[in-house]
């Protein structure tokens, strides 16, 4: 049985139904659609000996059209740091933040393409109860802010920060599908 965020994402088909992003079918339209998807795993995939500003321009290189200039890609960065209230440790290597900050970071090295959805699987996963709940409240702003949002997690101690929630029972099967107020 594949897991949840592997058939979000588009690597995995699901047993029945179908998954659209604005509108298209992902399974069906899998490399176009799969670039509107920024996918954050449960591990940091950030090189730690890098400060956050260089893995973010090391993403943004990597990430953003071969047409971008340089001024557009630190632009980017700059916004996603800022975005992300992470400006004030832009200098500090990878391996110098807290969890959180780090989980944060990862999340900028996927906002730099502005992905219409923003998948994240366990993103407090291993973080202190005030760290998961500032990563949470980050992508509450994210979301306030227009980004589409899809958090998979087994934690449902911020499930409140949420606007709709769709909790799993086993074999795959929806259990709930609706606002957050209600579960």
């Amino acid at each position: 049985f594949p897991s949840h965020d592997m058939v979000l994402n588009g690597r995995a088909k699901p047993s029945s139904g179908e998954i659209k992003i604005g509108g298209i079918n992902l399974h069906e339209n899998f490399q176009s659609v799969s670039q509107r998807i920024g996918s954050v795993p449960q591990s940091d995939i950030l090189h730690t000996s890098l400060t956050v500003r260089d893995a973010l321009k090391f993403g943004a290189k990597l990430r953003l059209p071969d047409d971008t200039s340089q001024e557009e890609r630190e632009s980017q960065v700059d916004l996603v740091l800022d975005k992300l209230e992470l400006t004030q440790r832009a200098e500090l290597r990878i391996d110098k933040l807290s969890g959180g900050q780090r989980k944060r970071a990862s999340i900028g090295l996927e906002l730099l393409t502005s992905p219409d959805v923003l998948l994240l699987d366990e993103p407090t996963s291993g973080l202190d109860p005030g760290l998961d709940a500032h990563v949470m409240e980050t992508l509450r702003n994210l979301a306030d802010g227009g980004q589409t949002v899809v958090v998979v997690t087994h934690s449902v101690d911020n499930l409140d920060i949420c606007d709709n929630v769709v909790l799993m029972a086993s074999g795959g099967h929806v259990a709930y599908c609706g606002p957050a107020s209600s579960v």
